[in-house]
């Protein structure tokens, strides 16, 4: 359990850094962009035909995953929420609840593991990300995940795997529960939640709407090999092609290119493998979620920076070296989107910055999963 005056500095924490983003907003005239808020302003525009009577998928463009929808519909249900202004706000302050949920829950499976004020610590690594994840509907699929990691390996509910199929269905991203279950030896819900997941996917591509919202060429702006790439052009005087696209920044780039990010993602993930074979602990699972996020960040051909928000709950069961680098990467982030200017070298060079410090987190995860010395802690203690 978590302490009560822990709860309430975990409540009271965020409330200044969300006010950044909700300020960034007011000054949009006054910026010359408000990008810390921009996803939700899109939300309001995703939202206003499907409550009109149009199908998501069918009718209108709607690239998300299905239970992404409920919590974007119910600022917009709220009195005033017809408004970009108010609906903005109002998303804000659901989020914060969601980022306040998370770190409850975490502090919960910390403990367990024998890791001390979790929830502390995980408001610490997740401060930088605040300003602007507070605007994007990745806490709820993150709140998901982490509550049917409790509900599987703290208190062994039943409410586990269901739960975990509730996260898939928010981002699809949770779909890494499945090693901890495999871990667990729970040989069937890991191919229940992994089968769940390639089935839901399958279907969204199948849909109009879905694939409307991700089409692109090139690669994102953000990913290792974007980044790089555009700086890569930019210092020596070329052109960057860079391009809008799905909502997103984009780079020309040939299609080989995404490569560069599945080989990368593949070692990653090929260096857990021991841990697949490892005893089970509460830490050794979350250590191993961890790691598998990491790996489908990096192969992603999308790489936003609210993405980093997952990787979040589980890097408590790391060393210091590893969330260290995180918050380096993390307050990177938080900069570059505050000073967005994704077409200036300056900006280009701090984001191959910010991916060299993600880099340097995920290879010293990647050597913590590697030590039997590690594998062999009681359940998580982070040393």
């Amino acid at each position: 359990m978590i302490a009560l005056t822990e709860t309430k500095r975990l409540a009271l924490w965020p409330l200044g850094l969300v006010s950044l983003g909700l300020l960034g907003y007011l000054a949009e005239g006054a910026l010359p962009r408000a990008v810390l808020t921009d996803d939700a302003r899109i939300y309001f525009e995703r939202v206003t035909p499907i409550l009109d009577g149009k199908l998501p998928y069918v009718d209108v463009l709607f690239e998300h995953f299905p239970l992404a929808l409920p919590p974007m519909l119910v600022p917009r249900l709220v009195p005033g929420g017809d408004t970009t202004l108010v609906y903005t706000a109002l998303f804000g302050l659901l989020m914060l609840a969601c980022l306040v949920a998370i770190g409850a829950v975490v502090g919960r499976v910390a403990a367990a593991a024998g890791v001390t004020r979790g929830a502390s610590q995980w408001a610490l690594l997740t401060a930088p990300l605040v300003p602007f994840v507070a605007y994007r509907n990745d806490p709820v699929a993150t709140l998901l995940a982490v509550a049917a990691f409790y509900y599987s390996f703290v208190v062994s509910s039943r409410a586990g795997p269901v739960t975990a199929l509730a996260a898939i269905a928010a981002k699809g991203w949770p779909l890494v529960l499945a090693l901890a279950e495999w871990l667990a030896g729970r040989r069937r819900r890991a191919m229940l939640v992994g089968g769940f997941a390639a089935v839901l996917g399958g279907v969204l591509l199948l849909t109009p709407g879905f694939q409307e919202g991700r089409d692109f060429s090139g690669v994102h702006l953000e990913t290792i090999a974007g980044s790089g790439l555009v700086w890569l052009r930019s210092a020596t005087g070329a052109d960057a092609g860079i391009a809008m696209a799905a909502g997103a920044i984009y780079v020309s780039a040939p299609a080989a290119t995404l490569l560069v990010g599945v080989a990368l993602g593949t070692a990653t993930a090929w260096s857990a493998r021991p841990a697949l074979t490892a005893p089970f602990t509460i830490g050794a699972a979350a250590r191993l979620v961890g790691v598998a996020t990491a790996a489908l960040l990096l192969v992603s051909p999308l790489f936003s920076a609210q993405f980093l928000l997952w990787l979040t709950p589980w890097l408590l069961f790391f060393g210091g070296r590893t969330r260290r680098s995180f918050l380096v990467a993390a307050t990177i982030t938080l900069l570059l989107m505050s000073l967005w200017a994704p077409t200036n070298l300056w900006w280009q060079s701090g984001l191959v910055i910010r991916n060299g410090a993600f880099l340097a987190m995920v290879v010293q995860m990647a050597l913590e999963i590697r030590q039997p010395s590690s594998r062999a802690v009681p359940a998580g203690i982070v040393r």
